[in-house]
């Protein structure tokens, strides 16, 4: 059953890609798809609002006190 959106044929691009993933051998992750990875982050993190930023910030100061907390819990069993 394929998904028809505009002119490209979902089912088929999903088989294509499959049979791309599958046909590959494996192959070592080198440092410079790492550092592509990091860049790519970097750029897209770059183009974030600065109130989601913050938001962010807020979100891993939380989790941070959370762990910081959850620690003091279990060192007092």
């Amino acid at each position: 059953e394929a998904i028809t959106r505009g002119s490209l044929r979902v089912s088929s691009l999903v088989k294509t890609k499959t049979k791309a993933v599958v046909g590959q051998k494996k192959k070592k992750i080198r440092r410079s798809d790492a550092q592509d990875l990091f860049r790519s982050i970097h750029s897209a993190y770059s183009a974030t609002p600065t109130n989601l930023k913050i938001i962010d910030l807020y979100v891993v100061f939380a989790v941070f006190t959370a762990l910081i907390q959850v620690s003091k819990v279990y060192d007092g069993l």
